[in-house]
């Protein structure tokens, strides 16, 4: 089956380019092809026929544009469209409407699309809810990360369509030996040595609540057994605001009462040394403020790393699911730090629980979103998408592509 994909892309620095990267290729290895509309700030691809960079998000025309491109130059079987706001983001708009616009046009032309959602977070805004009520029936199907977000819409937009399915964010799924040796590369490049590591991991934003861990490492630090024990904060830093939160938190080291045993490391990594760098860590800590779901915490899951997440949304389901550590998300945000605080001290204290954690997060690999799994259920998506095309679309999506 030939697959047009519409993402940002590699080497853009971010998190679903790299997501889509790994997805569309653990799918290709199923027999299916694909060519990429990415955006045209993406990066270098010259030389690379498979990669089209002809998304402008400051041109108002662009979803008519891509539809006419797609339909006439690409001739695919499915368009797979990776949905999350700041991806197609102009100025100060989100850019919602233009998305729907891109999903008439494809349906109009008579191409199929899957639509995965980034940002389908259970408790929605009221303009988030009228976006994906006018473009979930658009879709010819739409994939959520959670079976929770796909239960929420009853309450979001009133119902559930019977044209959304879930798969869980994918992994790597690597050997003992490979994890092994990502470590010791990890370790290596980012100068730990044999010291213990609790690790806070991905581009540096005020949504990754990062300052809660560094501002109670002082507090924290006495009550670990291990007296070597480093607080690392390693990410990259894409746009200004970043490099603001970055400096802010450096101030806060500065003022630390042990700022030797706090580290901060500004690096864009490759895809290795991403995953060498979470594997260099002995717990990641996850206190974010905001989010739907977490790319990091599938990549920690891949080096068998142990997770201590936020209790918000896919963080929530993900360390449910994997058995692993949970920081309360409740309107008491000091309260829920302080519960923050002492569980990473159990945690670091507890060497047979961290082992436990490590064989529970690998198994959830295995078992369930590994991207052998992932990629076989995309491959089901991606026939049914096929035949409800061929097929009736249904009156949802009847009436959604006839609505004004």
């Amino acid at each position: 089956m030939k697959v047009c994909g519409i993402s940002s892309w590699p080497p853009r620095a971010c998190g679903i380019a790299a997501y889509f990267a790994e997805q569309s290729d653990a799918i290709g290895r199923l027999g299916h092809s694909f060519d990429m509309i990415c955006h045209t700030d993406g990066g270098c691809h010259a030389g690379n026929p498979r990669v089209h960079p002809i998304i402008d998000v400051n041109d108002p025309a662009w979803p008519g544009k891509a539809a006419d491109y797609i339909a006439g130059n690409l001739k695919c079987d499915v368009v797979h469209l990776q949905h999350e706001f700041g991806l197609y983001q102009a100025g100060v708009h989100e850019n919602g409407e233009r998305i729907v616009e891109l999903v008439r046009g494809l349906r109009e032309r008579g191409l199929p699309v899957v639509a995965t959602y980034h940002t389908l977070i259970g408790g929605m805004r009221p303009k988030h809810r009228k976006h994906y009520a006018k473009l979930i029936p658009l879709t010819t199907i739409s994939v959520a990360h959670a079976a929770y977000q796909v239960e929420r819409l009853q309450d979001n937009i009133g119902y559930v369509p019977d044209n959304v399915r879930y798969v869980e964010h994918g992994a790597h799924e690597l050997s003992d030996e490979r994890v092994a040796e990502l470590r010791r590369l990890g370790r290596e490049q980012l100068g730990f040595g044999e010291r213990p590591v609790v690790m806070l991991n991905g581009f540096f934003a005020d949504n990754k609540g990062h300052e809660y861990l560094v501002a109670r490492w002082d507090d924290i630090y006495p009550c670990l057994q291990n007296a070597r024990t480093l607080l690392a904060a390693v990410g990259g830093i894409r746009v200004p605001e970043q490099q603001r939160y970055y400096d802010n938190l450096v101030a806060m080291v500065g003022r630390a009462q042990w700022p030797e045993n706090v580290r901060l490391i500004s690096q864009v990594f490759t895809p290795e040394e991403f995953l060498a760098s979470l594997a260099a860590a002995d717990l990641l800590v996850a206190p974010y403020k905001d989010a739907s779901q977490s790319g990091v915490l599938a990549h920690a899951a891949s080096v068998h790393t142990p997770c201590l997440a936020r209790d918000l949304e896919g963080l929530g389901a993900f360390c449910r699911d994997a058995n692993q550590a949970l920081i309360p998300f409740t309107a008491d945000v000091e309260a829920d730090m302080e519960v923050m605080a002492e569980r990473v001290v159990e945690i670091m204290n507890d060497d047979r629980g961290r082992e436990r954690m490590r064989r529970d997060i690998a198994a959830y690999v295995h078992n369930v979103i590994s991207w052998e799994r992932v990629a076989a259920r995309y491959d089901a998506i991606y026939k049914e998408a096929l035949e409800r095309a061929r097929g009736a679309s249904g009156p949802a999506a009847d009436a959604a592509l006839a609505a004004p």
